[in-house]
């Protein structure tokens, strides 16, 4: 999970610092990466949220979702 949130937090910073280029010098298909990457990030964020939330619910059992 910490590793998840340190992925998330990287490319946030990434995408801030992106859009801190002026815009005659941006790359276009390096916003999309960006993008793409902070969306995936907050997507595994919740699906190990609601592993950990399962795992702890039912016994402890490591239950794949």
């Amino acid at each position: 999970m910490a590793l998840a949130w340190l992925y998330f937090l990287e490319q946030i910073v990434g995408l801030i610092q992106y859009y801190n280029v002026p815009k005659d010098i941006r790359d276009y298909n390096a916003a999309i990466s960006y993008i793409s990457n902070v969306v995936f990030g907050a997507i595994l964020i919740l699906y190990l949220a609601v592993y950990i939330f399962v795992v702890f619910k039912y016994a402890r059992i490591p239950i794949l979702i």
